[in-house]
């Protein structure tokens, strides 16, 4: 289960997140997730710089694009620095949420990958490094940056190595309505 996990993204997300059942059941649209999650997993190998996920809202592309692959990223290769940017403070504070929920209280995440996830103490014992807008996993070297950083877009923080920008939303109706708002998601991504 552990390495199937790791191998595919399809049922990491579904099986060891639990997207696939349940409340969320993303599933259930006719195997429309499955092609979504063959192209985030192939997103992993593919030798692209950049990569566009456009769907429909409410299509559970933050849940899997956002949540499920940035978790599937951080447990396959703990060392990566990953930013997780979103135009809503608000829904980056919900989809935080939904991955420290995973971090936190998803005992089959929990226990299958509890050597990524958790860092050991000088006591022998281990511990789970989280906030409301970042975790860090258990690296093979000392953390400078956490591995997972949520952030709106107009956040100051990003002064440091990411590996890998996550680009969720930044066009939304609020967005669209002010010039200079286009401007700023426009000057920010470019």
């Amino acid at each position: 289960m552990r390495e199937r996990g790791k191998a595919d993204f399809h049922y990491f997300a579904n099986e060891i997140l639990g997207y696939g059942r349940g409340p969320y059941n993303l599933e259930s649209s006719s195997g429309m997730h499955q092609g979504m999650d063959d192209w985030l997993g192939g997103v992993f190998t593919d030798p692209r710089m950049f990569h566009l996920m456009l769907d429909f809202r409410g299509s559970g592309k933050s849940l899997k694009g956002g949540v499920s692959h940035t978790l599937w990223r951080g447990i396959r290769n703990p060392n990566i620095t990953i930013r997780y940017m979103h135009a809503d403070e608000d829904m980056a504070s919900e989809i935080m949420a939904q991955m420290r929920g995973h971090l936190e209280g998803n005992e089959t995440f929990r226990t299958l990958y509890a050597q990524e996830i958790f860092q050991p103490k000088d006591d022998g014992g281990s511990k789970l490094v989280v906030d409301n807008e970042s975790f860090t996993l258990n690296r093979s070297y000392a953390p400078l940056t956490p591995t997972i950083r949520m952030l709106g877009y107009k956040s100051g923080k990003i002064g440091t190595h990411v590996d890998l920008f996550v680009l969720d939303d930044l066009v939304n109706e609020k967005t669209t309505q002010s010039p200079l708002l286009m401007e700023s998601v426009r000057h920010f991504v470019t």
